[in-house]
């Protein structure tokens, strides 16, 4: 190993631990495949013990994605998919760490970030801001282990973008953000650094706007996916979008729900099935404009805006 810095915000040590830590896991992926990946429900001790090397060698992201594994296996019969789709973006992750010096400064940090190695609050530019008044679309809300990560969509009505602010919750006395969809706060927010400007580290709530949402930018469902497309190219490790999607149909097929178009592309919706007479009754609604998040191969509705009213899902 070169002492050249790939890292410019590591350390040599803490660089040096996490080429260890890829190849550690590396080898166990290969021994997985050649074993089978059924061996994982049969001895969930492994997934331990290696998830816990990889927070030793300072990839926490990649011990939290395959204790997840377990979890899943228990949660569902037809669990091998998930596993598969793990794998392969491990494989990924292994394949960009090897290939590290022929990416920019963003997309090292995007990688950094799929690691779990955390971004200080002190690395942020004062300068890197952007001002504007931002329309709180909803959230979404899911369980890793005892931990609660909540995903609040924002809109910038003057800048046109949407904007993830996540919070994490570890216990009830955590205290949240109090948000309400429809509002509009006025703040200047900082981005984590990203091939594809997403994430937020956090959003002031204590100027509330009046705001025309006539002028909302949408998208139809090609448009939509041609995005997801080119942001996938920007950023291969890039998970949920948030979009606003107009001109929606929605079609039944064996026994799944779909959005689709006149050009016969489909994505499934993967809102609860007690929810889906709610999201169609908007259907009638010439203004009304679908938040949906977009992730594996799906959209989950997080919202219908309505005139100027932003109805949760």
């Amino acid at each position: 190993m070169s002492l050249k810095l790939f890292f410019s915000r590591l350390t040599s040590q803490k660089e040096q631990s996490l080429f260890q830590g890829v190849g550690i896991l590396k080898k166990w992926l290969d021994e997985l495949l050649l074993r089978g990946v059924s061996t994982i429900q049969d001895d969930p001790v492994k997934i331990v013990e290696i998830s816990t090397r990889m927070v030793d060698y300072g990839l926490p992201g990649i011990a939290r994605k395959l204790r997840i594994i377990p979890e899943k296996i228990k949660e569902t019969e037809d669990w091998t998919e998930y596993v598969f789709m793990q794998i392969g973006e491990l494989y990924l992750f292994i394949s960009s760490f090897h290939d590290v010096e022929k990416l920019d400064e963003l997309q090292k940090e995007d990688l950094l970030s799929y690691a779990g190695v955390v971004y200080k609050k002190t690395n942020f530019a004062e300068d890197n801001m952007l001002q504007d008044e931002w329309l709180y679309l909803g959230c979404q809300k899911e369980k890793e282990e005892k931990l609660i990560i909540k995903r609040n969509w924002f809109y910038g009505i003057h800048s046109h973008q949407t904007i993830l602010f996540l919070e994490f919750q570890f216990n009830k006395f955590v205290r949240l953000k109090p948000l309400n969809c429809g509002i509009v706060y006025r703040s200047a927010v900082r981005f984590f650094p990203s091939k594809t400007h997403q994430r937020i580290k956090d959003l002031a709530t204590d100027q509330i706007v009046k705001a025309d949402f006539s002028a909302l930018k949408t998208v139809n469902l090609s448009e939509l996916l041609s995005q997801y497309g080119n942001a996938v190219c920007l950023n291969p490790f890039i998970k949920h979008q948030c979009y606003l999607l107009r001109q929606a149909k929605i079609t039944s097929l064996s026994g799944l729900w779909y959005f689709t178009n006149d050009e016969k592309q489909m994505v499934v919706i993967r809102n609860e099935r007690s929810a889906i007479p709610k999201i169609i009754s908007y259907l009638g609604q010439d203004s009304g404009i679908y938040v949906c998040e977009y992730w594996n191969n799906g959209l989950t509705v997080i919202s219908v805006i309505i005139g100027s009213l932003v109805i949760e899902i």
